[in-house]
């Protein structure tokens, strides 16, 4: 009999914590538009450095494991991939003041 009450206490316990989980918004569903696009952004220039880093083989073991995995997927490609982020991270940042000024 004890046990069958422990259980249901320990449901309804599960049952309020799966209620306030519910209840706690998404952190990102808080952050305006504009910061989200500039997160994404750093992210961006953040990667083209370390690929670029790991050119020159300075970006430490997750730089070279990422230039050897890299290097076999695009070949000589590779040397444009840090281009790419930080023209991808430019393009952001304009993007996030163009709809600024919009609002």
């Amino acid at each position: 009999m004890a046990k069958k009450q422990e259980k249901k206490e320990d449901k309804k316990q599960i049952k309020t914590v799966k209620q306030e989980v519910e209840k706690t918004p998404n952190p990102m569903s808080l952050l305006a538009f504009e910061v989200k696009i500039g997160i994404f952004a750093i992210f961006y220039f953040c990667f083209a450095i370390i690929l670029t880093l790991g050119l020159f083989k300075l970006a430490g073991p997750v730089g070279q494991g990422l230039y050897n995995f890299l290097t076999k997927l695009v070949g000589v490609g590779y040397f444009l991939l840090p281009l790419a982020f930080i023209g991808i991270g430019v393009q952001l940042i304009r993007s996030r003041q163009n709809h600024h000024f919009r609002s």
